[in-house]
This record gives structure tokens, sequence and C-alpha cells, in this order.
């Protein structure tokens, strides 16, 4: 027999500093060590930073990404890893998370052997972090450990117990395969920082956000608010984003309610699987009322060989494929479970924990159900308490704040969720394009007006350089558009975007149609009755010899200054202005306006 696992011991963590007690509702204090006390700024910027896809190092990734709370914190994206045998389609397959293409150490995309130029899987599935700040020893294998170390100078202790949270936070923004390119260092992670205008690839930020960012518009304003000065380094970035994860407090399940005394916080039926939850030792591991142990165990999910996990990092035989015991709460919203996301949802994991339920154990270094002598495989759930197992297990433990992504477990959005050609503008002009052949042709109209729904703006680059559909990439399928304004009177600053998505329905129909026959275009047409995300209504780009080559972009609507991060600019406009048309495949047409024919509070005109 081997051994069993150690009681979960929450005394010692609840000496360290707390914020408001959840026990009423079933939950400890939240642990807070105090050489990162929780203040708001720095919440704040935790939360930003957790949702910030350029802190990876092709702007593709955020924390948030593969950890979506209407997902049970978990990553709702199909990808596959192949495992250790490299071959994608037999047992030891990973359901992983999308991280970033390979890229070498100059952040150029290679061939990678294993994925190619497609985004790499990871190797084991994202875990759900909402219970996390309770535990010690984060990820998994337990790598994360409680003793939060210096990334630039590992002899430096800077916590000395209670930072799982932070050592977790530095992990994946250096991961060559999660949100890195090679060697990435952190002296690039803060520099890009730095230059970045925060959230500028989101879209739909939370209130509490927005506010921030309407008071701290750069980074290092940021950290000055949450730090008492502006410099931006990893041990901030950690302690930032593990502040705003201990904040995710998701005590408000029907269970917690119930333990509290409203008793029609679960039916019968949940009532019901409680008590087989607790009847059929389920509560040996998954202990209330964080329904974990915090320990490491080995369930005989698949062979040990496979993935050492804890053994990795302790180096104890014991350990030989002990994995961590994820928290049940939330467990019904996640899209699969276990560390290889073998279990595809609740009624699937009961089947494994008992007899004939259609899954292989793999016995050889098979912990026993500790604090009992028994085998995982020995659990025998009695068919008539299953069902309410299930109904248990999958709604009385979420949270509906946590489903339906409402404060504190709100977000923005993601420009990677808009799915392929849905990018931001670069931040600064592209260096080569397009220009128009026939001087003062090409003409800009914005509208601000006090009315939102008639803002208004209208781009037309006439008589431009030569251009083939081929130039335009394939909109109809992928390829999307930015319509960009800078800056130009100094440092090229972008001051407005607004966007069309490739492909996509607009209403009902598909929002992009080829002129002339598909197998020969002479240009494409969008048309958005929805006004989404960013304004724009249509879109002409029709392909031509030098002189005939025409682009036209109508936005228009409130939208115009609520999805996009920036918004309308500010009026009058500075000049020159340079407006340009980008693509995703690296294309992009552009006018430089030196010169307006109106430029007031409301209007901007010039060609």
């Amino acid at each position: 027999m081997r051994r069993r696992a150690r009681p979960f011991a929450i005394a010692a963590a609840i000496s360290l500093s707390t914020v408001a007690p959840a026990a009423a509702q079933g939950l400890p204090p939240v642990p807070v060590p105090p050489e990162n006390p929780i203040t708001e700024p720095k919440r704040v910027l935790g939360k930003i930073l957790f949702w910030e896809e350029q802190l990876s190092s092709d702007d593709s990734v955020a924390c948030g990404t593969c950890h979506i709370p209407s997902t049970g914190g978990a990553d709702p994206r199909p990808a596959v890893n192949p495992g250790p045998d490299g071959i994608f389609g037999n047992d030891d397959d990973v359901a992983g998370s999308l991280g970033v293409v390979r890229r070498d150490e100059n952040n150029i995309a290679i061939d990678d052997p294993t994925f190619g130029f497609d985004p790499q899987v990871t190797g084991r599935a994202a875990q759900a972090y909402f219970a996390s700040m309770y535990f010690d020893d984060l990820f998994w294998d337990g790598r994360a450990s409680s003793t939060f170390v210096d990334p630039l100078d590992p002899g430096t202790t800077i916590i000395s117990t209670g930072g799982g949270l932070e050592s977790q936070a530095v992990g994946p923004i250096v991961s060559s395969v999660e949100m890195a390119h090679d060697d990435r260092q952190w002296s690039e992670v803060t520099a890009k920082l730095e230059d970045s205008t925060p959230l500028r690839l989101a879209y739909d930020i939370p209130a509490d956000m927005q506010a921030a960012l309407d008071v701290d518009p750069t980074y290092p304003d940021l950290f000055d608010s949450a730090f008492g000065d502006s410099a931006i380094t990893p041990v901030r970035i950690a302690m930032a984003i593990a502040t705003y994860e201990r904040t995710l407090v998701a005590d408000q399940t029907p269970w917690d309610l119930f333990i509290a005394g409203d008793t029609n916080a679960m039916n019968n039926q949940q009532v019901q699987g409680w008590n087989a939850f607790t009847s059929n030792v389920c509560d040996n591991c998954h202990v209330p009322p964080l329904f974990s142990d915090g320990d490491f165990h080995n369930i005989g999910l698949r062979p040990a060989a496979e993935d050492a996990a804890r053994q990795d990092v302790t180096g104890l035989g014991d350990d030989f494929g002990d994995f961590k015991t994820p928290s049940l709460r939330n467990v019904g919203l996640r899209p699969n479970l276990m560390h290889n996301g073998e279990i595809v949802d609740v009624q699937d994991a009961i089947a494994f924990y008992r007899e004939a339920g259609g899954h292989d154990h793999f016995t050889a270094n098979q912990d026993t159900i500790p604090p009992l002598d028994e085998d995982y495989n020995d659990i025998n759930i009695p068919q008539n308490e299953r069902g309410p197992l299930r109904a248990f297990l999958s709604n009385a433990l979420t949270d509906p704040r946590v489903e339906n992504e409402t404060f504190p477990f709100d977000r923005p959005g993601l420009n990677s969720e808009l799915g392929p050609g849905a990018g931001r503008c670069d931040q600064l002009p592209r260096f080569v394009c397009k220009q128009p052949t026939v001087p003062e042709v090409s003409r800009i109209k914005m509208r601000n007006d006090a009315d939102d729904a008639r803002d208004q703006l209208v781009w037309k680059w006439s008589k431009g350089a030569e251009t083939t559909a081929a130039d335009y990439g394939d909109p109809t399928d992928h390829e999307g558009y930015s319509l960009c304004l800078y800056d130009g009177s100094g440092g090229d600053e972008l001051i407005f975007e607004a966007r069309a998505i490739g492909g996509s329905i607009c209403g009902t129909k598909e929002c992009w149609k080829s002129l002339g026959p598909d197998e020969a275009p002479k240009g494409y047409k969008y048309a958005d009755s929805d006004q989404t995300p960013d304004g724009v209504k249509s879109v002409k780009l029709k392909a031509g010899e030098a002189g005939k080559a025409k682009t036209i972009v109508k936005a228009r609507g409130a939208n115009m200054a609520g999805s996009s991060p920036l918004g309308l600019p500010v009026f009058p406009l500075p000049l020159p202005l340079i407006v340009q048309l980008q693509n995703q495949t690296g294309e992009c047409w552009e006018v430089v306006y030196s010169e307006a024919l109106v430029n007031d509070s409301e209007r901007f005109a010039a060609k």
C-alpha cells in the first residue's frame, strides 16, 4: 500500500493576514502573505495584466486565455498534445491548451518538430484556479512553490510562505510553449510593457479596469499607483496578478448558501447528492469546504511513466505519477477534467471511480484512498446515488457569478477570441504601404456628434497604386482589416482604430462578398448591419492597375467608441495625420494628411 495523504492543514495559512472572512458561507478566510498585502490599485493592475495579450511574445495569449471564468477557470478551446510518444491519435494524447507558435530567440517563427507553424499545445490540461489561493504549491505537479523567490535573483526570497500564486504567475510568461519565444528574458517582458498601451488588444473592458485606465493610461502609471513608483519588475508583475487572483473567491454556490443555513439553496436531488458525496469517500480527497485536500495522488488514470509529475519536483519515489487534487468548485462548468483532459465531464468522472465504468485503471503506482486502505477502482457508487451525485457536483458547487462572468469574475473580450483576421492596429505605422497615385484625391471625414449614434467616419483611398485581389488576401474566409489613425506630429502614436473581421456573419448573412466571380474576384465588399465590433459599416476593396485601385471604409454609430479600447480620438485632430488600412498578412494602404479642410471640436475633413 502507498502512503496516505496528509490532512490539509489550513490553520497555518490562516495565521497570515486575511481579506474579509467568508467562513459564514463555508470557506475560510483567504490567506494573504504579509509581504504582498491586497490593495485596490494592485488588484486592478493584476486584473489588467491577467487579461493582457501583449504580455505574450506575439500578442496572442493572456494568462486568462487558458482560464476562462464561464468554463470554471479552465480552457474551453479544443487542443491536442500527442503525449510522451509524440504520435497523435492514440491513448497517451493530452487535451492541453493552445499556446504560441514556436519562435526563436529573435521572436521569428520557426518550424517546431511536433506542431510545425501551428500554435504549440501544453502537455497538461489547464487547471482551474479559483481555489488556488488556499493551497501551498501550485500547478498539477506543485512546482510553483509556496516560497516565492525573485526571478532575477533566485537567491533572494520575496515571500517566505504563502507565495504559491506569485510563483505560479511568473512561469507561463517565459514558457516557450505557453506565452514566450525561445529564451525570452524578463528584460524583454518589462520593456514591452513599458511601451505598450494597456489592453490595446482587448474590447468590452469592465468598468473597474476602464476606470483605472482613465486615470493611469500607461503601465508605468499603473505600477506607480500600485507600488509607489513606476518601475516594472517581474516580482511586481507576479504580486499584482496574485493579488487579483486572491480576490476571486467563488463562495456563493448553492452549497455555500445551504451550509450557511439556507435550506432551500439546494434542491432535494442536490441534497441527496451531497449525502452521496460524503458516504462514498469522495470527501476523503475532495475535502469540503475547498473540495480538495491540497495534496498529490496517483489515481491510476495513466501509467506513471508517461508523466512522473510530482516526483519530477521532489525527487521522491513515493511521488511517482502523483498529481494535485483539484478543487471541485465550479467543476460542472469545465470542458474536461483531470491532468490530461481524458475525463470529459462529471458523469464521466463518476464512471471512472466505479467498477465497469468504461475506463482502465493503471494500478502499478496507484495510491490508496486516504485515509482508507482501499484502491480507487474499488469504489462502486450505487446506481440510485449516481444521478443525485452528478446533480450535486454539476450544479450545487457552481457560483453563478463565475458562470455568468459578473464581478469580480468579469473580464474583457480577447482579440484572440474574435478568430482569425481580427487583429488590432500595429502600435506604430507600418513602414511600407501602397500610396495614392494622384494627390488630393483620397479623402477622410470624421464627426464626433453629441448623439453617439451619429458618430461617423468615411475614408476613401482612391486612384491608388496597383493592387490585385491577391494583395487583399481572402476576407471571405479569414483576412480581416484594421483602419488605423496615427498622430504624425510626434512619435506616430496610434490614436484610433476600427476593424472589419475576416469571414464571420453580420446579422444573418456573411459579412464579405466577392466583387465578380469567386474564383477570380475583382475585389471584395463588406456590409455589417450590426456594426460590430468597432462600428465598421461597410468596406469596399476594388483591385486595379495604378490609378484605378480604390478602397472605401465607412464606420458609424456608438460602437466606434464602444469596443475599441481607444474610442474616438479627441478633436481637433493632430496634423500630419497618418491613416493606414492594415491587413493581417502584412499589406497596408496609406494616406498622410498634412492639411485639413475642417478641424474643430466636432469634425475633421481632409484630402
